[in-house]
């Protein structure tokens, strides 16, 4: 696909492009050996994963993702004993598993999510319905799902990503992104602990080559429970920054090992230390004073 911003583009059309994304950088951390074995041999996603595609496509796209998913009646509720009287656990009786089963039959053709995941989806629709900032960010007229290709200017890469949401209604120039958390309150570590700030500014920076103009990254951090969480703000252009950092640095090293087909794994380090931030406090005595270092 040649460069340019593209809509209404399948997921699984995105999936096939041929270019480097955000998602495949985080392997680099390790080795450049991981990054290459991720890409031939893709983990599976895990629940929490599954969890955020569910949230994700609810939010943005709630007609497609009637079309994708189908929630799990509370069978759980329904099956009783003989007498009438509730199960320890339903879940682990034939009664419950052959309606399950039957229902998943019914509906092979769609994804099969828990109930709890839907109460979710609703919390959260609600809360960002609620809230000022993010009305106005994922307002009508945004377009959503938004396909982005570039060549890197620094290393001819071909890159892509897909915005959750591009704002240029009113005169707005404004990237959205939703992210779900177990704790909004510590939404900054989480983005700090999963290199958000590497894919926001990754984003931005696409944007940016095909464009000319600098886009304001605005993310939503939404709760998984009640009573749903929520916070709203753009991203400190310092953390994009530092962002920015990141992402250049994986895609040289990207370049360079392609140019000599060489994928290197870990370096020996000279010695074994404990890391810095877990070092525990050592005592020393310093001019006849006993010092905590």
């Amino acid at each position: 696909m040649n460069p340019g911003i593209y809509y209404d583009v399948p997921f699984d059309e995105y999936l096939a492009i041929d270019a480097v994304n955000n998602s495949s950088l985080g392997p680099i951390q390790r080795s450049m050996a991981h990054y290459k074995a991720a890409l031939e041999e893709p983990s599976e996603p895990t629940e929490a994963m599954k969890l955020g595609s569910f949230l994700h496509g609810g939010v943005l796209e709630p007609i497609e993702a009637l079309g994708r998913y189908v929630v799990m009646p509370p069978f759980h509720d329904q099956v009783r004993r003989p007498d009438g009287s509730r199960y320890d656990n339903p879940r682990n009786t034939k009664p419950y598993k052959e309606l399950k089963a039957e229902f998943m039959a019914a509906n092979a053709d769609k994804t099969v999510v828990d109930s709890d995941w839907y109460e979710s989806l609703i919390g959260i629709t609600r809360a960002m319905r609620a809230h000022p900032d993010v009305c106005r960010s994922f307002q009508a007229g945004c377009e959503s799902e938004v396909t982005l290709v570039w060549r890197s200017p620094a290393t001819g890469l071909l890159c892509k990503c897909r915005l959750d949401v591009l704002n240029r209604s009113g005169g707005q120039r404004r990237i959205g992104e939703f992210k779900s958390t177990a704790d909004a309150s510590q939404f900054e570590w989480q983005m700090w602990r999963l290199n958000y700030h590497r894919q926001f500014a990754f984003y931005q920076h696409g944007l940016y080559v095909l464009t000319g103009e600098r886009y304001e990254v605005f993310v939503i951090a939404a709760e998984t429970t009640a009573p749903y969480g929520l916070r709203a703000a753009p991203v400190d252009p310092e953390t994009l920054e530092v962002g920015r950092g990141i992402y250049r640095g994986c895609l040289e090293e990207i370049a360079e090992c392609r140019a000599r087909n060489e994928w290197p794994g870990y370096v020996d380090p000279d010695a074994w230390r404990l890391p810095e931030s877990k070092m525990p406090p050592v005592e020393l005595v310093i001019g006849g004073e006993l010092v905590t270092v």
